[in-house]
């Protein structure tokens, strides 16, 4: 019950607008407007960056297939990483979630349910490559 009544106080109390579903999708791939305030770069600047991570991700992501293949658990963890940090950077928060549950399987030593992982971060790389497209 405490549990409950903190959750419903800072509900009732949180004074920041709510996101519509749309917003909140779209921030989940990319929050573009936190990342812009909290990095303080020009939008083109920015732009160009998200543009470089998704062509060195998609890279990556081959690499990981390569590495999921041969059962390269270090490999796997590294680059998964790698993805994790540069997306969580610029705020691409999906590919980071999905980098990030690659690289947690691949930590625990065993890549089963690498497959599945590496599929959902395909997903989330192809949708912030739709995301950013101008």
């Amino acid at each position: 019950t405490r549990r409950r009544a903190y959750f419903l106080a800072s509900f009732l109390l949180d004074s920041q607008p709510r996101r519509t579903a749309l917003e909140h999708q779209s921030a989940m791939v990319l929050d573009r407007a936190t990342a812009l305030e909290r990095l303080g770069f020009e939008e083109d600047i920015f732009d160009e960056l998200v543009q470089s991570l998704v062509e060195r991700s998609r890279s990556m992501v081959d690499e990981i297939a390569e590495a999921l293949d041969q059962g390269d658990v270090g490999r796997v963890e590294t680059l998964s990483h790698s993805i994790k940090g540069a997306a969580a950077t610029l705020e691409a928060n999906a590919l980071a979630l999905a980098a990030r549950r690659l690289e947690t399987i691949a930590r625990c030593g065993d890549l089963t349910g690498g497959r599945d992982a590496w599929s959902g971060l395909s997903a989330a790389l192809e949708d912030l490559a739709a995301a950013t497209i101008v």
